[in-house]
């Protein structure tokens, strides 16, 4: 079964490990799972300029009352908002759970490193059954050059409306 998904991620370079900041996942059957992770270094997403503009206003936020100054911050008393070991434990059981799982994402190698390396550990510690790899739908796309990615869910950089939009294309080309 084909398991679309997507992760919004804090990349720092070099000298620093890739950090989760949420993650969408689709699978063919219809179940859905959405989490943030309540552990990320919010400073630092923040203090991103793209990640501030393109990634943490999709995020679950408290208000900044009218007249008060300050950036919102994360709501952690949202649902979907989950300790990193929490996000862990759900993704183990939402891909396991599916018969013979396949993995599918757009641009993949960072999403595949990101999921597996800061969920479970080294890939050692995959869990038994988990992918040890995700299918690219980009060199998929590389024999349709005319293919345009569906946008029909938003926003854009919303893990799980990601996850969405690309289970739709690879329904139309799959």
């Amino acid at each position: 079964m084909r398991i679309h998904y997507d992760l919004e991620f804090h990349d720092q370079g070099r000298d620093e490990p890739i950090r989760l900041i949420s993650i969408g996942m689709i699978r063919e059957d219809g179940h859905k799972l959405y989490a943030v992770n309540a552990d990320m270094d919010t400073n630092a997403v923040r203090a991103d300029p793209w990640l501030r503009k393109n990634v943490w206003r999709h995020l679950p936020l408290t208000s900044v009352a009218r007249g008060e100054r300050g950036m919102p911050t994360l709501d952690r008393d949202d649902p979907d908002v989950r300790p990193l070991a929490q996000i862990s434990e759900m993704v183990r059981r939402f891909v396991l759970s599916a018969d013979n799982p396949e993995l599918w994402a757009y641009y993949s190698s960072h999403d595949h490193v990101v999921m597996t390396s800061q969920l479970f550990g080294r890939m050692t510690d995959l869990p038994t059954g988990f992918p040890m790899r995700t299918n690219d739908l980009a060199q998929v796309l590389a024999k349709f050059p005319t293919y345009v990615m569906p946008t029909t869910y938003t926003p854009e950089h919303h893990a799980f409306a990601d996850a969405r939009n690309l289970a739709l294309a690879c329904s139309e080309l799959l």
